[in-house]
């Protein structure tokens, strides 16, 4: 009997034990945030806003301290975990009236350009700040396909709490209410950054001819002092191509000489390109699982 409790009180057992003990309460805790980790990015926090893995790992430190996981773990946990608002189509009932129609027209463009796929529920949130910046809610001064190109950029951009600065230089200059002649040098000064949208950016050299022309389009559609913007894989910049550049320039072959806003601006049509696609007939389609940056 002596010998069992010396074996029961012994110190050495008893750190063993101890060590144990902490190191499945570690493994627990650990198991813990990586579910707690999926389900912030899935459902957003609050719930209904997406958050990256920096705000998670705030999130996670004032809850756990030094045993939260870091910022670079966090990453990769929720590299292949997609927010619920952008796999969930959105509730026509869940939009306001005045927007609704709008929301409606939005999600029959995306349908025409990505395969049938409407707007997610993330992104007819933000379709009110659209509406509101663009006041042209079918099209006839902007047309809707670069309206949902902002839309959309907005919409990853929140996903991934990418910096937004670029886009809300954009809306403050608004130059397609004026001849962008105060974007350009409020860019060229370096007071405003240029645009990054990334579902109208081509690669550079890109041999298709039908996106390229319909990108062209959609940045003379929004007045920008730029023919377009392209992505150039040998460097990973964007190599952005002036309105009054007067030399050669990679993507020529698709669009020619012209740079006049109204000529250029025909390609981009989203009645002609919904119109296309609910006839079954040839429409211009993008690959947004395939945008960079």
């Amino acid at each position: 009997m002596a010998r069992h409790n010396n074996i029961d009180y012994s110190p050495n057992i008893s750190i063993s034990f101890a060590n144990i003990s902490v190191g499945n309460e570690t493994v627990s805790l650990q198991d813990k945030q990586k579910q707690e980790v999926k389900n912030l990015k899935r459902d957003g926090y609050p719930v209904g806003t997406p958050v990256g893995a920096p705000a998670i790992a705030n999130i996670l430190q004032s809850k756990y301290h030094e045993n939260a996981l870091s910022e670079r773990t966090i990453s990769r946990l929720i590299s292949d975990v997609k927010f619920r608002g952008l796999e969930e189509s959105y509730l026509p009932s869940e939009v306001s009236g005045a927007t609704r129609s709008y929301a409606a027209r939005l999600s029959l463009v995306k349908e025409s350009l990505m395969k049938g796929h409407g707007l997610s529920a993330l992104e007819a949130g933000l379709s009110d700040r659209v509406l509101q910046e663009f006041d042209d809610p079918h099209g006839d001064r902007v047309d809707l396909i670069s309206q949902f190109s902002l839309l959309w950029e907005l919409a990853e951009r929140e996903i991934s709490s990418d910096p937004t600065q670029d886009l809300e230089d954009l809306f403050s200059f608004a130059p397609w209410n004026d001849d962008s002649a105060l974007y350009k040098t409020a860019i060229e000064s370096s007071v405003a950054e240029p645009p990054k949208l990334r579902l109208i950016m081509p690669m550079i050299f890109d041999n298709d001819d039908a996106f390229v022309r319909l990108c062209v389009g959609a940045f003379a559609q929004l007045n920008l002092p730029f023919l377009y913007h392209a992505f150039d894989v040998s460097n990973e910049k964007i190599a952005y191509v002036w309105r009054n550049y007067p030399g050669i320039h990679p993507m020529q072959s698709a669009v020619g000489d012209d740079r006049k806003v109204d000529a250029l601006g025909k390609y981009c049509n989203w009645r002609v390109q919904t119109e296309s696609y609910l006839r079954g007939s040839q429409a211009v389609f993008l690959k947004s699982e395939s945008r960079f940056l």
